[in-house]
């Protein structure tokens, strides 16, 4: 982050979200917890985001689990739910035909269940685009992207 955005930058970031969003989680978790606040307060209906399919990492989840995670010691219900997740999906940048793995995330108000969807098979295509084959789960999505326990 330090590199694409400057240390002035990264540092006031830091500091504005300091014991929200931790100093390892990428830049696109910032956004994150910033619209998962701004839906909390029922400020917007719903967000979603592509990002690196490192989303569901120790490091980013930590920005997600607040707001998607049942609080156990009160069983409160969490704020938040995951209404579509995918967590690894291939993606080709056309500009310089760069493969990237990436993840999608929708968040919505309330505990309901949401889809899960997970790419079963890639079959590679003439012109570097991707075809595939997704299953998909219904259920409660947790911040590791995956439907059942955290």
């Amino acid at each position: 982050m330090r590199d694409a955005l400057g240390d002035g930058y990264t540092e006031a970031l830091r500091k504005a979200w300091k014991g929200d969003v931790p100093e390892s989680a990428d830049l696109v978790m910032f956004w994150w917890a910033k619209a998962a606040s701004e839906t909390v307060a029922a400020r917007t209906k719903r967000f979603g985001f592509i990002t690196t399919n490192s989303i569901h990492q120790t490091f980013n989840r930590r920005v997600m689990e607040p707001y998607v995670t049942v609080a156990e010691a009160s069983r409160l219900p969490a704020p938040l739910h995951l209404a579509y997740a995918i967590p690894d999906h291939p993606w080709i940048d056309s500009a310089d035909a760069a493969a990237v793995r990436i993840a999608m995330t929708v968040a919505a108000p309330g505990n309901a269940e949401g889809v899960l969807e997970t790419v079963t098979s890639e079959v590679a295509m003439e012109h570097g685009e991707c075809m595939v084959e997704i299953t998909r789960q219904r259920g409660i999505i947790a911040s590791n992207l995956n439907v059942g326990a955290d």
